[in-house]
């Protein structure tokens, strides 16, 4: 495929992701994992992903800074940390079909979570619970740049009000995003030719909250969610499908 069209649907994917992460309040990373590894291999499609939110995450960290709590941070963030950076350093190992699959299935597990799950789980924080998020939220992060959703889960429940969730997940993120991506570089996985699209990726990310911005208050989140995360379901079994033909075509 033309190189240009692939930027212009990163451009679009971006852009689509970024209004529907200002509108629904959910990760931006989840749709782009529905369109990125049409075009990329599975290692490729992740870290881009990564690279093109991690932005984002710092420039929210800095916004809402004063409402940041070191202490419900630390614990979580350092355990996710060591289970991204180790998860990392690992995937060169890994058969990318299987990767893939894993990706098509997890995918699949998390769109029945948003729909079905995601009021029925409560959350009880403990020490060892936040290590447990910490560590399950890394492994996810590396393998597939989407940790975000196991760590919300964590700050909803042991934080007051929306200023100090954001805070405390997108200082968590923000960091873990940076050691990731330097991991990735170190690792090879990062490359020179993943820069052009990464920045392209990222200015239709913003272009895309200050669309949602604008169209936020004439639209209802809640089912444009469900909608999204059907869409994501059903991406999830084209993949999963698709990479187990590979494996046992």
């Amino acid at each position: 495929m033309d190189q240009t069209l692939i930027y212009c649907i990163i451009v679009a994917a971006a852009v689509v992701a970024g209004a529907i992460q200002n509108i629904a309040g959910f990760g931006a990373s989840v749709i782009l994992l529905m369109v990125l590894p049409r075009f990329f291999n599975v290692l490729e499609a992740t870290t881009l992903t990564q690279t093109i939110c991690t932005g984002t995450t710092i420039m929210l960290a800095f916004i809402f800074r004063k409402y940041i709590e070191w202490k419900k941070i630390l614990l979580p963030g350092i355990a996710f940390m060591v289970a991204a950076v180790f998860t990392i350093s690992q995937l060169k190992k890994f058969d990318l079909a299987w990767l893939g699959a894993a990706l098509g299935l997890f995918l699949l597990v998390l769109s029945l979570y948003y729909l079905f799950w995601q009021k029925k789980i409560d959350v009880h924080p403990t020490p060892l619970l936040a290590v447990a998020f910490g560590l399950l939220s890394g492994v996810l992060s590396g393998l597939f740049s989407i940790g975000a959703t196991l760590m919300a889960m964590y700050f909803l429940a042991v934080t007051e009000d929306r200023n100090h969730y954001m805070a405390n997940l997108q200082l968590l993120l923000a960091v873990n995003n940076v050691v990731s991506l330097y991991t990735r570089a170190a690792t090879g996985i990062l490359t020179a030719s993943l820069i052009l699209p990464s920045l392209i990726g990222f200015g239709g990310l913003l272009l895309g909250h200050l669309i949602g911005s604008r169209i936020a208050g004439k639209l209802d989140g809640e089912k444009l969610k469900r909608f999204v995360y059907v869409l994501v379901g059903v991406t999830g079994i084209e993949t999963l499908i698709k990479q187990l033909m590979k494996i046992f075509g």
